[in-house]
């Protein structure tokens, strides 16, 4: 990556000279459409520049800022708010914070939510990434998915620390069967003022189908990963995920539930299994641990699919608050509806509440899950005083 920006960067700078020279013979080397593709390639390739500087070949703060600065000249000053906020939070947490210095406390205040020009979050099936972001206005956490190659990757980034980074592998089992890599391919995107979603799906051979889900919400400051494996002909469905956690993390088992927490300075990034059994004397289908510097999940079923997920929770204000999660029933007309066909959980972090509802196979009529009713494929939805506010509905 370190050659790509290096590269970037020059070429980049070459096509501005050379539109600078162009413009003053009175000609034109791009038109507008191809004008506007720079600057977006330019704003995307400083949204992406890693808090770590581990692209840069010299991996120094300063060669990072004057690599972004440079490329900045390339973008109009109007629609540069996003990328001048991330050129100044660079200079502040990489050139001037000392590691012994103690950060001010800053009162909580409420800021208005982001208009729709104002995000940055975004996706391309050609180039075959996800870039789900947080709020630039006052932090660098993001999250990176590449699927281009056979093993997809994921790179996410919360409190001004690299936390995952690495390839994202997976080993599915249907009907006797095992699969490790293959094609990957965005099937859903989706992204508002509040959240990113952005669901991958792969196909290992006919009747067999994975899915991947990221949600990551902007406002509330977690991420959601789900893994969905759909095989209606066959039994025995297993799939087993590991994501690398950046050197530098301490991971700590909580002694009675089975949550692990992730720590690194003042930074705690909480991990909660939602889909397994809170307490640990309490036998699950699911398996979660933070050991050997990666995450670890493993589920199986003898039915014909699996849907399982779990919640990276890396919020200041809830890190001491207790948590409160597991699986729900689903219904539909009365009747439980088994988990192969649709399934839900919830959890709590101190007083906020969640659902995330998901359906392999659509009912009759809509079904329901601790009195959320829904028709949809997907319902990823916050809940407060009985009220349910969906962050993300797929069809």
């Amino acid at each position: 990556m370190a050659a790509i920006h290096a590269s970037l960067a020059a070429a980049l700078a070459c096509l501005r000279r050379l539109t600078d020279l162009f413009g003053r013979l009175n000609f034109e080397l791009l038109d507008a459409e191809n004008r506007n593709r720079l600057k977006g390639l330019a704003s995307r390739s400083i949204l992406m520049f890693p808090v770590d500087c581990s692209w840069v070949p010299s991996r120094t703060p300063h060669e990072a800022l004057d690599w972004m600065q440079r490329l900045s000249t390339m973008i109009d000053e109007a629609d540069s708010e996003a990328v001048s906020r991330q050129l100044k939070l660079w200079a502040r947490v990489s050139l001037e914070s000392k590691p012994a210095e103690k950060k001010a406390h800053k009162k909580p205040h409420t800021r208005p939510a982001f208009k729709k020009k104002q995000l940055v979050s975004h996706q391309s099936d050609f180039s075959r990434y996800a870039l789900l972001h947080g709020d630039w206005r006052d932090s660098r956490d993001r999250c990176i998915t590449r699927f281009e190659e056979p093993v997809p990757t994921l790179e996410i980034s919360v409190l001004e620390h690299a936390l995952i980074s690495g390839a994202w592998t997976a080993n599915v089992t249907a009907g006797g069967n095992s699969w490790t890599s293959g094609d990957w391919s965005c099937c859903c995107w989706y992204s508002d003022a509040e959240a990113d979603f952005c669901e991958l799906k792969w196909e290992p051979a006919p009747g067999v189908t994975v899915y991947r889900q990221l949600l990551w919400s902007r406002i509330s400051h977690f991420l959601l990963v789900a893994e969905e494996v759909r095989a209606p002909e066959m039994t025995g469905i297993a799939i087993e995920s590991r994501l690398p956690v950046v050197a530098g993390w301490k991971a700590l088992a909580d002694g009675r539930s089975r949550e692990w927490q992730l720590h690194q300075g003042d930074a705690v990034a909480r991990i909660l299994p939602i889909f397994c059994a809170q307490e640990r004397v309490q036998n699950t289908d699911g398996h979660l641990s933070c050991e050997s510097h990666s995450i670890l999940t493993r589920n199986s079923t003898e039915r014909t699919g699996l849907y399982s997920a779990f919640v990276i929770d890396w919020d200041a204000d809830r890190r001491q608050a207790p948590a409160q999660w597991g699986p729900l029933t689903v219904a539909e007309d009365g009747k439980r509806i088994p988990p192969h066909h649709a399934c839900a959980a919830r959890w709590r972090v101190g007083d906020q509440l969640w659902i995330v509802f998901h359906q392999a196979e659509k009912g009759d009529s809509a079904r329901t899950a601790l009195g959320l009713h829904s028709p949809h494929e997907t319902v990823i939805s916050s809940v407060a005083d009985g009220k349910y506010k969906s962050l993300v509905e797929v069809e």
